[in-house]
Order: C-alpha cells, then structure tokens, then sequence
C-alpha cells in the first residue's frame, strides 16, 4: 500500500522484500521497481543499494518497514527466538540504515521513516519480547535522530496501530508458557481471548497508514518526530493513548487488570 501511495504521486519507488519472484502487483505500476533484499544478510541489502543508486544516483526517502511479532510468556520463549525478533526488528533495520546513509550525506539531505508501532508506547502481557524491540527501535531512532538532523537528514518514527492486515496469519510468532507451568494458564486464556476479540473488528489500513507514512516522509518538519497513527476504538491504539495519560505505573496497571477480568 505504501509503495503504490508513492507511485501515485509520481516518485519512483523500489520495494525491496525477501521474495520478489512472489511479487505481481507493484511489477505492473511504471515507476517501481522490486528488488531483493533481506534485512538479516547484508549482502543482499548491499547489493540492493548499490543498485538503487546506480540507477537514479541518490535516495531521498528509506522506508523502513520489515518486521515481524514475537508475543508469548517469556519463560517459554526460546533464547534463539528472542534474538531472532531483535535481528529483524532492530538490527535489521540498523543495517539498512548504515548501508544508505552515507548516500544521503553525500546529497546532503534525506529523510529516513522508521515503521514502529503503538507497542513501541505502551506495553502488556505476553508482549515483552515484541513490545521490548519495538521500545528500542524507538530509542534507537530518537537518539539517531539527534546525530543526524545537523547533516540535514531528518528521522521519523510512523506508529500504526491495530488495523485489518495479514500480521496475525504471516507475521506472528507465538511462544506458549512451558507446559510444566499452570501457573500462566488463567492469563493465557485472558489475553488470547481479548487479542482474538481484538482482531475480530479492527479497520482497513488504507489509506490512514499509507497516508501517515507519505507524510512522514515529506512533511518537512524537523521538530516532528512521532507519527502514531489509530482510528477510534482500536484497542493497542487506546492503551497506547492510556499510556500517555496515565503517566504514573500504578494507574495504568489497574487499566490492564480490568481488561483482563
């Protein structure tokens, strides 16, 4: 969707992805152009940049959107899967971001829109491994952001919430409580069930996430760093505004509580 919100408006746009044989769609609009590219293996993104800027010279805007969610008890997720979340969601878009940058400092200017999430403002049971790498990506931007804004290089942090997508079925990991442990077992079936209640009535992204992102990318604003992005009735999207209003622990604990009687 973000890609074809692009190509709309007349930019030329290359969407990388893991497997673009895959691809139809966005092979058939004129001005974007697929390309292979896998966030853990940085020969590919090498390769993907390198023609990338052999092709049109510059990158204006680096969109940085792969990611994946890892939700389940801790003490049942495996070391190697944690790690995992961390590498594609954090240190995979770390990678990319070193790969382009020198570009853009080299055209003096550039912007570069990091898709979070509303997890990266708020946090819940069974999300410490998900929530936790989306609180560092956040981090990890604003403080880029700092470094780079001298050079003329703006960071933007897109923060959609829960919308009617294809996450649940393509993007989900989920790790059980070790089946030794009852002790998890009244909490699992509370929060699956609001999760499942969740997925059941949430909207279509297009074109609130897509438009979010465009503006992002080319709003300008070098104060603007955060662009949450959620409709009325969305439940992450709510907690996530809960979690700023309710700034001291106490209260915002006694509001996941009631969720889950």
């Amino acid at each position: 969707m973000t890609a074809e919100a692009f190509a709309s408006k007349d930019w030329n746009v290359v969407a990388t992805m893991r497997n673009p044989e895959k691809e139809t769609d966005l092979k058939t609009l004129p001005n974007v152009s697929v390309l292979h590219l896998d966030v853990q293996k940085a020969e590919t993104i090498e390769a993907a940049v390198s023609e990338v800027i052999a092709k049109f010279g510059s990158i204006d805007v680096l969109i940085n959107n792969a990611g994946y969610g890892s939700l389940g008890f801790f003490e049942g997720t495996p070391i190697d899967e944690i790690q995992r979340q961390y590498d594609v969601n954090v240190f995979g878009v770390m990678r990319v971001t070193q790969v382009v940058l020198p570009h853009m400092r080299k055209a003096k200017g550039g912007t570069i829109v990091n898709v979070s999430s509303v997890a990266g403002g708020h946090t819940n049971a069974l999300g410490s491994v998900y929530y936790s790498s989306k609180w560092a990506l956040e981090a990890w931007t604003e403080c880029l952001s700092y470094e780079l804004l001298p050079l003329g290089i703006q960071l933007k942090l897109v923060q959609p919430g829960g919308f009617k997508t294809d996450f649940g079925s393509r993007s989900l990991v989920f790790s059980a409580p070790p089946p030794d442990v009852p002790e998890y077992q009244p909490m699992m079936e509370k929060v699956q069930k609001s999760m499942v209640d969740a997925l059941l009535d949430l909207p279509d992204p297009n074109p609130v996430v897509p438009d979010a992102i465009y503006l992002a990318a080319t709003e300008g604003d070098p104060a603007k760093l955060r662009y949450p992005v959620y409709v009325d009735g969305d439940p992450y999207g709510t907690l996530y505004a809960l979690r700023k209003e309710k700034g001291p622990d106490a209260q915002y604990q006694a509001v996941l509580a009631a969720q889950q009687e």
